[in-house]
């Protein structure tokens, strides 16, 4: 309860000033990536879920394996995955995402195919080895682009449509790795997963910032 309280109270005092920071271009420094997150662009150093799946990223074994990003905003994790020899396509909703993800690149020296694409809509039929996605998972429809990176639909649209579309895209070993918040509505996703044949498997937990982030391997029902 203490902790949903100052999380609360630091929200109301934090976001304001990191809102006015956002209104400009802003260089921003992974490792040995360096990135400039153009304004309207999802930020990973305000925001634990970049980091964590950042840092998860870093660990997998991606040499020369077809890597899916969704979502891509500045393009942090399609450029770790890049830097270790992977295929990368990125995909994003949001313009100004897509362009920053491939400026990003081109800065750092990486091949990245990035795509305008409501989640798989644009993008061509393709196998993938590895899906990696951190959603927009709060229950409101986006006003405008910078929203589209938090609301997935009143209804988790959003969900319905990945889970749908998913299994076009995964050869047969494909994993899919999804960071998921505390603060979503986890059981009403799990459900959307179930009614398209797939479930969550828990990976990790992080905790960092006053909020847990978990990571999710999305597997199909073996027994369906």
């Amino acid at each position: 309860m203490l902790r949903k309280v100052t999380k609360k109270i630091l929200e109301l005092v934090y976001k304001p000033l990191v809102v006015q920071y956002l209104k400009s271009d802003r260089p921003y420094n992974y490792k040995n990536l360096k990135l400039i997150v153009t304004k309207g662009v999802f930020h990973p150093a305000f925001f634990n879920s970049s980091l964590i799946l950042a840092k998860f990223t870093d660990n997998l074994d991606l040499q020369n394996k077809k890597v899916l990003e969704i979502g891509s905003g500045s393009g942090l994790i399609s450029l770790v995955a890049a830097s270790k020899s992977a295929i990368v396509t990125a995909i994003d909703l949001n313009p100004d995402a897509v362009f920053c993800t491939q400026q990003n690149a081109n800065r750092n020296n990486l091949s990245i195919n990035c795509i305008l694409s409501d989640l798989f809509q644009s993008l061509p039929q393709t196998k993938f080895n590895v899906i990696l996605v951190n959603p927009p998972y709060f229950p409101q429809n986006p006003a405008n682009n910078e929203q589209l990176a938090w609301y997935c639909g009143f209804n988790h649209e959003y969900f319905h449509r990945f889970f749908e579309q998913l299994p076009n895209y995964q050869n047969d070993t494909c994993e899919v790795f999804m960071i998921l918040s505390e603060d979503v509505a986890l059981r009403e996703i799990e459900q959307i997963a179930i009614k398209f044949n797939f479930r969550f498997q828990l990976l990790t937990s992080n905790f960092k910032g006053l909020e847990w982030n978990y990571i999710y391997k999305i597997e199909r029902h073996k027994n369906r």
